[in-house]
């Protein structure tokens, strides 16, 4: 059976990444360190907007999610108004085509 003779010890913050490897003694405990380094992130923001400061480089994205969320939800909702109103008599078979 062979047993590792050294140990890597990791630090993962939101922007970066820390690592360290140690070798182990004949006790399998930490002894030296071997190496270590750290590398760091974006944090994900255009850096210099100049009407919006230090904004995530998502925001467009999100908001255009959030606008085709509300527009099929809005959709679904017309859907299901018609086909109910169709279905109790309150408008004609015809109607009940998509609203799109």
């Amino acid at each position: 059976m062979t047993y590792m003779t050294w140990r890597l010890a990791l630090d993962m913050g939101t922007n970066s990444l820390g690592w360290a490897a140690f070798s182990l003694n004949s006790f399998h405990q930490v002894g030296r360190l071997k190496d270590s380094g750290v590398r760091i992130f974006s944090d994900g923001r255009e850096p210099s907007s100049k009407d919006r400061v230090g904004e995530s480089l998502a925001v467009e994205r999100r908001t255009a999610r959030g606008a085709r969320r509300n527009r099929d939800r809005r959709l679904k909702r017309k859907r299901q108004l018609i086909t109910r109103l169709v279905q109790i008599g309150l408008l004609p078979e015809e109607a009940h085509a998509p609203p799109y």
